[in-house]
């Protein structure tokens, strides 16, 4: 098994460490989208899907949040987006 491969086979479970379990959307990883960004007061931002969540607590114990989008804005840091936050072209 070459690297590559390897690598491309343990990142959905790092993904899954970091983010929590994964999930189904309207969106896959890789689809660009145009969304509502809340950490930036409401700013329209477009950015590539990274990993969908599933439902559920963000931490445990937590109040359970709907699918979660993270989304690349190449501005640094992962962007947590809710489907009703994407805007529809």
């Amino acid at each position: 098994m070459s690297s590559s491969s390897n690598h491309n086979q343990k990142q959905p479970e790092a993904q899954a460490a970091l983010y929590g379990p994964a999930g189904r959307a309207d969106y896959r990883p890789g689809d660009q989208i145009r969304f509502r960004s809340v950490a930036t007061s409401g700013q329209i931002l477009t950015g590539t899907v990274l990993y969908v969540r599933a439902p559920g607590p963000a931490i445990q114990g937590g109040k359970n949040h709907p699918t979660v989008l993270v989304m690349d804005a190449g501005d640094g840091f992962p962007h947590m987006v809710y489907p009703g936050d994407v805007i529809q072209e």
